[in-house]
């Protein structure tokens, strides 16, 4: 898959534990995720007012939780939490 959102250079990469979800962060202040088996965006999170975006890891909250969190840094440095409801 070509996987196309970001406008600016790309800072961030990070793939999920289990292998099915990318986040990218970005010069352009967007994080992008992305569900790897189809290749299709899964959401974007704007944080322009917080300039680009430089770092992003994954993070487990619970053992076995039906939610993925991560988290994300700004070159602003604020850090940001990100916690969503997977669909399985």
């Amino acid at each position: 898959h070509t996987l196309i959102h970001h406008t600016k250079p790309i800072n961030t990469l990070k793939i999920s534990s289990d292998g099915t979800t990318l986040i990218s962060g970005a010069d352009d202040g967007t994080l992008a995720v992305w569900d790897l088996g189809s290749g299709k965006r899964i959401q974007i999170i704007s944080v322009i007012f917080n300039r680009p975006v430089s770092a992003a890891t994954w993070t487990p909250l619970a053992a076995n939780s039906l939610a993925e969190t991560f988290i994300f840094g700004c070159s602003n440095g604020s850090l940001h939490m990100y916690h969503r409801a997977r669909c399985d």
